[in-house]
């Protein structure tokens, strides 16, 4: 039996949305896990000195499981260093990246390095918005619009610094951009790690996308759809589909995920990727569920109407 991968959740945002504020109240929470966090200075996460239980130059392992690690070079090498010290284990990893950075290439890594895919997957990406920032932000900034784009769970913060009004409409400009995700709101990124991993477990994104009842995508450069088939899909067909629509336009995918049904198979298909690094996996059987393909797709400058067309032919 294979062994079973760590789970990876990458933690993004723009300047001052805050994820420090988030890591800070993830790092003091007892864990039924140990959990890594990468982070890019100690100093930019304020951990009480009771929880300390040893440092060296690198890391500082703290007396609830926590380990967090400091990045000075690039965050692939030292999530490899770490993997290799024998004295340290751990069960989940968080990484929080900068505030301009693009999570997609550190995702791709966990697809396309194999020292990485054999022991770790991301389980999340999750992005904070600044609620009372963000729709300035997405009209001058590509890296918050990229973020979004990317996210399977946004963490709407600071609402009490704001009115309603404007967080219905940053709740709106999410959406439109990112169908996919998960919207949770906080104050003062208020969460619990199991809460903000619970969406990801119960993987409904695609039921909440197709009956949410809005349009998405038609003002923007990064545009979503979701590509839908009631009758179960011939597998070999999907493999074909993968490699004329979904590797050839990579470039322009930024996300895609969802579930397929394939004829004969009593398990749910997931198929997810980014760019033209993608996985698809047998999951858990149907049951009761409605056995229904759904795949979000969210790029740029993608024709929605050759996709769909395309999706459709791939029914057995």
């Amino acid at each position: 039996m294979a062994e079973k991968k760590i789970p990876v959740t990458l933690i993004t945002g723009f300047l001052g949305a805050g994820k420090t504020t988030l890591l800070n109240n993830l790092l003091t929470q007892l864990h039924d896990e140990k959990v890594a966090v990468i982070v890019n200075e100690f100093g930019e996460v304020g951990i009480d000195d009771k929880l300390i239980l040893r440092t060296d130059e690198e890391i500082i392992e703290m007396n609830n499981g926590a380990i967090c690690c400091a990045v000075r070079t690039d965050t692939v090498k030292v999530l490899l260093k770490l993997t290799e010290r024998k004295d340290l284990s751990f069960d989940r990893v968080i990484i929080e990246t900068t505030g301009l950075a693009n999570p997609i290439p550190i995702a791709r890594a966990f697809l396309d390095k194999p020292a990485l895919a054999e022991r770790y997957e991301i389980d999340a990406i999750v992005t904070m918005v600044d609620a009372s920032q963000i729709a300035q932000q997405l009209k001058t900034t590509p890296e918050a619009k990229m973020q979004i784009a990317s996210a399977d769970i946004v963490l709407l913060n600071k609402i009490d610094l704001t009115d309603e009004r404007t967080v219905a409409i940053a709740k709106h400009d999410i959406k439109r951009i990112n169908p996919l995700a998960t919207i949770h709101q906080t104050t003062k990124s208020d969460l619990t790690l199991e809460t903000l991993l619970e969406a990801q477990r119960d993987q409904t994104f695609v039921r909440e996308y197709t009956t949410d009842g809005e349009e998405h995508g038609h003002d923007s450069d990064v545009t979503s759809f979701v590509l839908t088939a009631e009758q179960p899909l011939d597998l070999e067909k999907v493999g074909r589909w993968i490699g004329e629509y979904v590797l050839l336009n990579s470039e322009n995918l930024l996300r895609y995920k969802g579930l397929l049904s394939i004829k004969g198979m009593d398990e749910r298909f997931v198929f997810q990727g980014v760019h033209e690094h993608f996985e698809n996996r047998k999951d858990r059987p149907w049951g009761d569920d409605l056995r229904l393909s759904q795949v979000v797709i969210i790029g740029k400058g993608l024709d929605q109407a050759a996709f769909e067309e395309s999706f459709a032919q791939l029914i057995s």
